[in-house]
């Protein structure tokens, strides 16, 4: 009887043992396996802003400084951010572009329309209205920032690109329908923050 306990216990410490060990190596960044050290990629992910000036694409991701930041809103004026999303990395990956802030919106966001395009390759500053609104509406400032997102799939080293335009109509007027004064209302700073995970489109020996 107690050499049957002591099996039973022999048992249990071995699966516990090798569970201990499955798990460890699900959890850790790299096998070996024949004396092949395989390294598990890692996503990097680079955001960059097209410069309208300059034409030149500059790195963001680490900046401090909001892209939209513009406190002067009238009826008319339409502010747009050309981005560009970069994998750097050597797995395929999956990404969300949206809008935070740390601030509190007010009654201004309820009146901007929010005008999105993605594309492969790369975008061109609108040359006017009209263009802009070739692009999809998502609705007000305020419905973007609560449940709309830009999402897109990206291959290893390879870029998407995507623009955001801001317009305030030109049907505005000082006093929205509640009564409340716009024309002296600031927009609190607010930036694009993007959420990448891996995405399960990798090749393997059977492609």
């Amino acid at each position: 009887m107690k050499n049957k306990k002591l099996i039973s216990v022999l048992l249990i410490v071995l699966c516990l043992s090798l569970c201990v060990g499955a798990t460890y190596a699900y959890f850790t960044d790299s096998v070996t396996s024949s004396g092949n050290k395989i390294q598990a990629g890692n996503l990097k992910i680079d955001l960059e802003l097209l410069n309208k000036e300059t034409q030149e694409w500059n790195s963001i991701k680490t900046s401090q400084a909001p892209i939209f930041n513009y406190n002067l809103w009238e009826p008319g004026y339409t502010d747009v951010k050309l981005l560009k999303v970069e994998n750097e990395g050597n797995l395929a990956i999956k990404w969300e572009a949206k809008l935070v802030t740390e601030g509190t919106l007010n009654e201004l966001a309820d009146e901007i329309e929010v005008y999105v395009t993605t594309s492969n390759d790369e975008i061109n500053f609108p040359t006017d209205l009209d263009a802009v609104k070739g692009w999809t509406k998502v609705g007000t400032l305020r419905t973007f920032f609560a449940n709309t997102g830009i999402k897109g799939t990206l291959e290893a080293t390879k870029a998407s690109y995507f623009a955001i335009a801001l317009h305030l109509p030109t049907t505005v007027e000082n006093t929205n329908a509640q009564g409340v004064e716009l024309q002296n209302l600031a927009l609190p700073e607010f930036d694009v923050q993007i959420v990448a995970t891996q995405y399960t489109h990798e090749k393997d020996a059977f492609d």
